[in-house]
């Protein structure tokens, strides 16, 4: 089946690598870079759909792996959201629990902070197998499993929703975040953070840029993550280095943290619903 660009709806696209497991292509009209298969002209197959993390022990162990290095990375998250999210300083001076959600939650590292800083925090996910993880190591919040056609919001429900390297792993990442945002009170703001291509670190490591895995479909630059934000419906408030914004944070880079977010590396967005 031929792919589709979620940003123009082209399907011509020139191939810049072709790489042992996978060609990385870019699309003619609008730039977006994608992952495609070797033998046809699809989106790499590993998909994170409901039997992803399922009888793979050594995903399980990925996710358990350094926890102290993601519970910093994931405060440090939630601190800088909390700068940028005007409604969830109003509702916390109220006295209200602001809600949070978490969309692609993994093991619960976000929603785990979201919970610890007054947030009536829900984490989504469409694995059973991972959000039973995130349900035996988060010390508090809420797990959901489902995909976007089953994730029940009626209205304007969250004061912030994020997506925490998730577009990267999304078949149509612009339906999911059409569907998603309209979930968002109004003021609410929706995070964003992704592998940043065309930055400092796929420049400097070329074909060896070490996100180019069978697991991620897009690789989005400033421009094209601004466009996806667009056509979801939704303003772009800030796109920018997500290094930036941690080092504001304090947040202090390991060797281990980078793996996980590296401040070289990775955008980070800010979206209002569009009025």
């Amino acid at each position: 089946m031929t792919v589709s660009c979620p940003i123009c709806r082209a399907t011509e696209t020139s191939v810049l690598f072709v790489l042992p497991h996978m060609r990385i292509a870019q699309c003619h009209t609008c730039d977006l870079v994608s992952g495609r298969c070797l033998d046809r002209d699809e989106l790499v197959s590993a998909t994170y759909d409901a039997s992803y993390f399922q009888d793979r022990p050594a995903y399980r162990e990925y996710m358990r792996g350094e926890m102290a290095e993601r519970r910093q990375i994931a405060a440090a998250l939630l601190d800088i959201f909390r700068r940028w999210d005007e409604p969830v300083q109003r509702a916390s001076a109220r006295g209200q629990g602001a809600r949070f959600l978490d969309y692609g939650c993994g093991a619960g590292y976000v929603v785990e902070a979201a919970h610890e800083r007054g947030y009536r925090a829900l984490g989504f996910d469409v694995s059973p197998a991972v959000i039973d993880l995130a349900r035996e190591l988060s010390s508090g919040g809420s797990f959901v499993v489902g995909d976007v056609d089953s994730l029940g919001v009626s209205g304007a429900m969250f004061h912030s929703i994020s997506f925490i390297d998730t577009l990267e792993h999304l078949d149509d990442p612009v339906r999911v975040l059409t569907k998603v945002s309209v979930s968002l009170k109004n003021g609410g703001q929706l995070f964003v953070t992704v592998p940043r291509w065309g930055g400092w670190m796929s420049t400097q490591q070329g074909r060896d840029y070490y996100h180019y895995t069978n697991d991620h479909k897009w690789f989005y630059s400033i421009d094209t993550l601004g466009q996806v934000l667009e056509l979801a419906g939704l303003d772009v408030v800030h796109i920018g280095s997500l290094g930036d914004e941690l080092s504001r944070a304090g947040w202090r880079s390991t060797p281990a943290g980078d793996k996980y977010v590296n401040r070289r590396d990775h955008l980070f967005a800010v979206a209002r619903l569009a009025r």
